[in-house]
Order: C-alpha cells, then structure tokens, then sequence
C-alpha cells in the first residue's frame, strides 16, 4: 500500500444548486475542466454498532484505483467542514472488503455517484493551493 495522502486538511463546502448547468458554465470560465467519472464508495464503521456512525472510514473505487480514506473531524460552519483526511491506496478492494469485515467492521453505506471535476488554479497572491471543485 502507498501512501497518497499525509493528513492534509480538506474543506468541503456542499451546496445543493437550483440550476447546476448554469453553475457549471461559470465554473468553466475560470476553472479547467479536469474529468467525469463514477465513484464508488463503500463506507465501515463497527460491526458491534447499529444505525449511522461518525466513526467510519470510506473505501473509494474511481477509474483503476481503490483509495481508503479517514476523515478526522476539525472546524465546522454551516455547510462548511475542515476536516483532516488520511488516504492510502490499496490494490485489491475486494480483499479488502473482506479484511475489514473479518477484522469487525461493517458496511454502513455503499453508493455510487458521477462527479464532474474542475481545476481552479488561483493568482499567486490570492491562494497557495489549487482547488479542485466537483459536481455531483
């Protein structure tokens, strides 16, 4: 396993949009358009725990990857988190799977989704990171 990730901080603004065609046309004046693509998610949390759970982390198939990610909770506004996440690849997902579960683990949920991607890459003086923003 790889590691792709040392625990950076993510923050994650969700909103949801009357009219996303027209969002995304805005978003493509600024920002290059990066990807489409299905992600598949599977989510685990204890198996000796019922209903939903914070305590979870999420297995991830897009395109030929599985990357296993925790999300360590941080700062929270109204429809904004700043959470720290971990993330590894792993190469066989479905071995996985069945590590976790043989291990205590459960599966919470399990969805899949198609996310459209940006890139928005900011004047020097405003932001120091690129940010990558996703329709779904």
């Amino acid at each position: 396993m790889s590691q792709l990730n040392p625990g950076k901080i993510e923050v994650e603004l969700k909103a949801r949009l009357k009219n996303p065609e027209q969002v995304e046309k805005e978003i493509i004046k600024k920002a290059k358009p990066v990807g489409e693509f299905i992600e598949e998610d599977i989510y685990f949390t204890f198996a000796n725990t019922t209903g939903y759970q914070k305590q979870r982390f999420r297995l991830r198939r897009v395109q030929e990857k599985a990357i296993v990610t925790v999300k360590i909770e941080g700062k929270a506004e109204p429809g904004v988190e700043a959470n720290q996440e971990f993330e590894f690849e792993v190469s066989d997902p479905e071995a996985f799977k069945v590590f976790c579960e043989e291990f205590g683990f459960r599966v919470l949920i399990e969805k899949k989704k198609k996310v459209k991607r940006f890139l928005f890459i900011p004047p020097e003086d405003e932001f120091s990171e690129k940010i990558t923003i996703e329709l779904n």
